[in-house]
């Protein structure tokens, strides 16, 4: 179970270009770079809000001691 070659990702793509045509490769590749942009927006946006919340801590903590 190594790793894909380019002789490997030629067949795949080859395969998938007979199987869906080439109109139809061209809006899986869309859809997939949307769902890719989509998943990182959600990631930073989850993680953008955590990260204020850290430095009232770090801020209330150094108040203290």
């Amino acid at each position: 179970m190594g790793r894909f070659g380019m002789e490997e990702w030629g067949l795949v793509l080859l395969i998938a270009l007979v199987v869906f045509g080439p109109g139809k490769i061209a809006g899986l590749g869309k859809a997939l770079g949307k769902s890719v942009h989509d998943f990182r927006s959600a990631l930073n946006g989850v993680e953008a809000p955590q990260e204020p919340e850290a430095q009232e801590q770090k801020g209330a903590v150094s108040h203290h001691g």
